[in-house]
């Protein structure tokens, strides 16, 4: 199945799209906390109501290639034996940080072993650039997303 490139704002994504009309996406990424952010004033923001966004590693964690892969594997129905791990949901109108977002590299994860076929529950999105959970949040709109789940590491740093 090939990606649709999608474009919001300056930032690109590419959408794995397993069903015609879905309103599920799991979203894969490196994310980092830029402490900067607090300073200028983009470090919060908003989920629009009606969308609901889970993250499945506590904050300052990482997440190992093969843990995520069992995760979307057990998200996307192919493996209902898998214990899921930790997760964390918010829901509309709670505030929640804006991420930095990097993308994977195709070593990280095999982005192939990865790809959505037409039964799978959820759509995959991916970063080709940097980009923030703001785009993300855009992207999510733009799509009619409900339901957001997130694998990545929710890692502070204090610099880039």
């Amino acid at each position: 199945m090939s990606p649709e490139r999608i474009e919001t704002g300056d930032r690109v994504f590419l959408r794995y799209a397993s069903r015609e009309s879905n309103d599920k996406a799991i979203f894969v990424s490196h994310s980092r906390f830029l402490p900067i952010k607090y300073f200028n004033g983009t470090a919060k923001l908003t989920l629009p109501e009606g969308l609901s966004v889970s993250y499945y590693i506590r904050r300052g964690e990482k997440l190992g290639s093969w843990s995520m892969l069992r995760i979307y594997n057990r998200l996307q129905g192919s493996a209902s034996d898998e214990v899921m791990p930790f997760s964390q949901t918010y829901q509309g109108k709670t505030r929640i940080e804006n991420l930095s977002l990097r993308p994977i590299s195709e070593g990280t994860v095999s982005l192939s072993m990865m790809r959505s076929p037409p039964d799978y529950s959820y759509d995959l999105i991916v970063p080709v650039q940097p980009a923030e959970t703001r785009h993300l949040i855009d992207l999510a709109q733009r799509y009619h997303y409900h339901d957001l789940q997130i694998l990545g590491c929710r890692a502070r740093r204090l610099s880039n």
